[in-house]
Parts: C-alpha cells; structure tokens; sequence
C-alpha cells in the first residue's frame, strides 16, 4: 500500500514521525550523549502519542501529529551537526 492510499490525516502523522526521528550524528564526538539523549526522547515523544492516539476516543491523529511536530520544535538538535563531504 503506498502513502497516497492512506487518509490524509495518518500520512500527516507519519510524516510528524519520520520528522521527529531525524536526529543527525553529531559532528564532534564529545556531542554524541546530546545526540543519544535527544533520539531517546524523541522516541518517547512518539510512543507517547502513538500510545494516547490509541486508547483515546476523542483525539485524531491530525491531533497527535500536532502534538509531536510541537513536541519536537521543543527539544531541536542543539549540537553541530555532522556532515559528510559531499553533502556540501
């Protein structure tokens, strides 16, 4: 089943997912704590929503999608980034 066939409001979700799991290595190895401690969060952030979505009634996933697009906005990527060469 490819994405388009999915209701508009879970491909949103989706996408807040894959946005929220995008956390670049880090360019200085003295920042790879940071980097672990921020994909650990944000991968709590989405068990959290994922988990709420499911056992509630009243939320969409227009809603959670929402929720973790704010969530990880809040807890950006505070190191420097690695990149390689021919990213450039």
């Amino acid at each position: 089943m490819s994405a388009t066939a999915l209701p508009a409001d879970v491909v949103e979700l989706l996408q807040a997912i894959h946005d929220a799991l995008i956390v670049p290595a880090a360019k200085d190895p003295v920042d790879d704590l940071a980097r672990l401690a921020l994909f650990d969060r944000r991968t709590g952030d989405v068990r959290v929503v994922v988990a709420h979505l499911l056992k509630s009634q009243y939320l969409t996933a227009t809603d959670s999608a929402e929720t973790l697009r704010t969530w990880t906005a809040e807890r950006p990527v505070t190191y420097a980034p690695f990149i390689r060469m021919d990213d450039q």
